[in-house]
């Protein structure tokens, strides 16, 4: 619509955090990310991509994954994503009444694919196992029991088998 791409379309639709999400959607779909379904872990596999905003959120992605939302805030806080905002900005689409005509527009007829979630958002994701990782919150982290025996000076729960037996002293 009017030449904006479809991160501007996002981010008129719905912000930043829109844009961020169509980013991870769009990486997602490329397989150049995994995203856990259960855990909601997001991992990159690929280290390259052609738009920007896509490398900056590959960039944002350390190599130990994050959790689906710590992601999203980090990508809606890189670089390019502000020149987006700004690029709206400069084109006279921030908040006035040409901006609402024009989501008011799109929400009307929000087409298709990446174009469809940056309009709608979450509900705009067609696969169902994705749209619900976005709907969810983030699961909490497992807590482990730690153990009860934990110092030098605090014997083992485990037995000693050092000695016990093989006519060798354990050698």
């Amino acid at each position: 619509m009017d030449g904006l791409t479809v991160f501007e379309i996002a981010c008129l639709c719905g912000g930043a955090e829109r844009v961020a999400m169509t980013a991870l959607v769009a990486l997602h779909q490329d397989d150049r990310i995994k995203i856990g379904f259960a855990r909601h872990r997001v991992v990159a596999v690929a280290e390259t991509a052609d738009d920007p905003i896509e490398r900056d959120a590959l960039a944002a992605i350390p190599s130990t994954g994050l959790l689906l939302r710590p992601a999203l805030a980090a990508i809606k806080n890189t670089e390019q994503v502000r020149q987006v905002t700004e690029a709206l900005r400069a084109k006279g689409l921030d908040g006035r009444i040409r901006a609402h005509r024009m989501r008011r527009e799109l929400a009307a007829d929000p087409g298709t694919g990446l174009h469809r979630i940056a309009v709608l958002g979450v509900p705009g994701i067609e696969d169902d196992r994705l749209r619900r990782v976005f709907e969810e919150p983030d699961p909490k982290p497992e807590k482990f029991k730690r153990s009860r025996h934990r110092g030098p000076d605090q014997p083992s729960n485990l037995s000693d088998t050092t000695y016990a037996g093989g006519g060798d002293g354990g050698f």
